[in-house]
């Protein structure tokens, strides 16, 4: 049967995209087979739906019963004391009838974008919320700031705007301050901790269409207009007149009705979510509506990434606080000349630490004692550590030469998961991008009880790849057929080994100063190696090496690796430099959240143009013409900043594909079509026949990059115009990938130069 031909533009398409997370590109979608496992309390929440609307007989009653619900409303149930929580629960203080008016229209008098140094964050709160313990910083506040941040596109200003809010909440309630850095960030507790608010993009179009009483028909023309799932709501209230008036939502009201989402379970947990958020978007006004949508939909789109997050909070702790400008002038080697230098060795500060804990209930903890809380930061187990990664390289002969006279190893690149396995305070499991995946191997897991006989703590670096019963290596296709939560050692099919190449904790000790010649002779004096016998039984080996640096020795070693199905080879330096003009080069300590030019990887395909793979992400395309006319080609991609949140067109690609990978795309985003290209995208005025929201990551490989007038990747770093990659060819699908590890622009730019200096 031939395949489909693909639409041009669907304006009003509905569907999700093929993605375990719910996104905000799931709004308004019909229900379909992957939906079936939330049918039953669907049909429980639109029974409940009837039955109240059935003792409703006025829009009054209704309002006066969802405003007796939310009074009403018990306690949020507390957190475990691993999840980061609001340190109290507010209640309600008897005071003056708050007038919302005068509090929206003092708000938007506000310049969050000034710059920090001049704002003033004691502002009138009068007309605040009030609890037994003072002033409640109100949900308004945060929503006022994201609205503002929403237009911007400078990173600076945007980091302005998140810094002035951080100091107004860390001023009036600082009990509520990590609940303001986690919705600002989009998230409510770290990524391991696997919380999820487990609302889809059907469940919220039902709120939207309970709570604001409009027709679907209207909301899907709203859909059709904006693309957006929090600008629908924000329009659908827009001539909607509340009959009683709510108390202004408050941070920790917001934050702990999230948690209540996210905790409900068992048959009525659907019903129990939506009711919870049906209530959130009751007691909303103007823009809060717009963002608790879009906090609903994991997709703020404010443009604040993590790292502008993490430096407001610093800078707001920085600026107010006395303590920790004497701590920061103390730790300095020379006097700080400007507000502007203390602030960026507050950023670098608080890079350092969240890199050893990615965790910001801990930052915030921190900076209790101070700034220089900040700088006792160290790993832990049970807490992921932001992982070191190799440089890009072209060739043999630029490895050799930056590394010259020193010592170094070459180690095979497993085509694996890179995973760590932390065993101390429980046994735990993570992915390279920090997030829990203990209930994927649960046969590394029972490694533990082995591994413990020689150590009673401690963290490896490792790759876990898929091996035949005669430990042969199998491709990462196969790793990834396993199921990825809720395995049972029972059903496991596909035996995995863990190839260890890193040691970062033993025994109570952080490893991470240590050179890596020392960590790995700790490493092979403490673990001895393991051997699987069933599917099971998972094993523990070191990485293959090679201490040669001879560069016959290395090739050799190199072609090895690529006979062993490995994707290259890792060569890294082995021994601390000398100094060099008065700073440390090079160094072979363990470098979190670094990519430091210590490693660098040399993969098989190194020689093949450019000197290592891309990793892009397909945002658009065009309608194939000829033979391709039943498919979408070419198919415009895009890097990824993480700086901004944007994502820049790089190329458009038609190479590479099947005939079967495109009638799969087909099906993929047949009902995912975005009605007009995301603010999220700079496409230098590229009009591609139908857009893609961003969720997959695709290994490409190109002949050479050049600059280019047409492409705005990477603009403004190497020259005023952009780069792109010619001739690009598809090589596979990184599933294993996020879009947020996509290549960004600088190193795309740097892969550019380092062409530039081989020719």
């Amino acid at each position: 049967m031939a395949p489909s031909t693909p639409k041009r533009k669907h304006a009003g398409s509905q569907g999700s995209p093929s993605r375990e997370q719910p996104t905000l590109f799931a709004f308004l979608s019909s229900p379909s087979a992957d939906d079936a496992c939330q049918l039953e309390s669907d049909a429980a929440y639109a029974r409940t739906l009837a039955s109240d609307t059935a003792q409703i007989e006025a829009d009054a009653a209704f309002a006066q019963s969802l405003q007796a619900a939310w009074r009403n409303d018990a306690a949020p149930v507390a957190e475990p004391a691993s999840t980061p929580m609001p340190s109290k629960v507010f209640s309600p203080r008897k005071r003056a009838k708050i007038d919302t008016a005068v509090l929206d229209k003092q708000l938007a008098s506000m310049d969050f974008g000034m710059d920090p140094s001049q704002f003033d964050p004691a502002i009138d709160t009068t007309h605040w919320p009030c609890t037994h313990d003072g002033i409640a910083v109100p949900y308004a506040l945060l929503a006022h700031g994201f609205s503002i941040a929403a237009k911007e596109r400078g990173r600076t200003r945007i980091l302005h705007v998140m810094t002035n809010m951080l100091r107004i909440v860390r001023h009036y309630e600082p009990s509520s301050l990590l609940a303001a850095v986690y919705l600002m960030s989009n998230h409510i507790a770290p990524s391991f901790h696997g919380i999820e608010l487990g609302l889809g993009g059907a469940a919220i179009q039902r709120i939207t269409l309970q709570v604001s009483g409009k027709k679907q028909a209207y909301l899907r023309k709203l859909w059709a207009q904006t693309g957006d799932a929090g600008d629908v709501a924000f329009e659908a209230f827009r001539d909607v007149v509340q009959l009683v008036e709510h108390a202004p939502l408050t941070l920790t009201k917001v934050y702990s009705t999230l948690h209540a989402i996210s905790k409900a379970s068992g048959p009525r947990s659907g019903a129990t979510k939506q009711s919870l958020a049906a209530r959130l978007l009751s007691a909303a006004r103007g823009e809060e509506r717009r963002f608790i949508v879009r906090t609903l939909c994991a997709n703020l789109r404010i443009h604040a990434m993590r790292t502008t997050v993490l430096s407001a909070l610093v800078r707001a702790h920085v600026l107010d606080d006395g303590t920790s400008q004497a701590q920061l002038a103390q730790a300095s080697d020379a006097p700080i000349q400007s507000i502007a230098a203390m602030l960026q060795q507050a950023d670098a500060l608080g890079k350092r630490a969240y890199a050893r804990r990615p965790d910001m209930g801990s930052i915030v903890d921190m900076l209790r004692d101070g700034i220089a809380g900040l700088q006792c930061a160290e790993i832990v187990p049970g807490t992921p550590v932001t992982p070191m990664l190799g440089s890009i390289t072209r060739s043999f002969d630029a490895v050799l030469e930056t590394m010259g006279n020193a010592a170094f190893v070459s180690e095979y690149k497993y085509d694996g998961q890179r995973i760590q396995l932390h065993v101390g305070n429980g046994v735990h499991v993570f992915s390279r991008h920090l997030e829990t995946i203990t209930d994927k191997y649960p046969d590394l897991c029972a490694l533990a009880p082995f591994l413990s006989q020689h150590a009673t703590s401690f963290i490896v670096d490792a790759e876990a790849v898929a091996v035949a019963p005669d430990s042969s290596l199998l491709p990462f296709q196969t790793l990834a057929a396993r199921a990825r939560k809720q395995v049972a050692l029972q059903d496991i099919q596909v035996r995995v080994c863990l190839y260890v190449f890193d040691l970062l904790y033993l025994h109570g000790r952080s490893l991470l100063e240590l050179t890596l010649r020392e960590r790995r002779a700790l490493l092979r004096a403490h673990f001895p190696q393991h051997i699987p016998t069933t599917a099971q039984h998972a094993g523990f080996q070191y990485a293959a090496s090679c201490e040669h640096t001879s560069e016959m020795s290395v090739r050799t070693f190199f072609q090895s690796a690529c006979e062993q199905r490995c994707e290259g080879i890792m060569i890294k330096r082995l021994d601390r430099p000398a100094e060099a003009n008065g700073r440390m080069t090079q160094l072979s300590t363990y470098e979190p959240d670094k990519r430091s030019e210590a490693w660098f990887k040399v993969k098989k395909d190194y020689l093949q143009g450019i000197g290592d793979s891309l990793d892009l992400v397909p945002i658009g395309a065009w309608q194939g013409m000829g033979r391709k006319a039943a498919f979408w080609s070419p198919i415009l991609l895009a890097l990824y900043d993480p700086d901004t949140g944007m994502f820049q067109a790089v190329c458009k690609c038609i190479s590479g594909f099947s005939d079967a990978f495109y009638k799969v795309l087909n099906e993929q985003y047949e009902t995912a079509y975005l009605p007009a290209a995301l603010d999220q995208y700079e496409t230098n005025g590229l009009m591609a026949d139908v857009w893609w929201p961003p969720t997959q990551v695709w290994e490409i490989r190109g002949a050479d990059i050049t600059i280019s007038p047409t492409y705005p990747a990477a603009a403004g770093i190497v020259s005023e115009r952009g780069l792109s990659l010619r001739f690009p060819r598809f090589i596979r699908e990184r599933s294993d990938k996020r879009v947020e590890d996509a290549t960004t622009p600088q190193q795309f730019a740097a892969m550019y130069l380092a062409q530039a200096n081989i020719k």
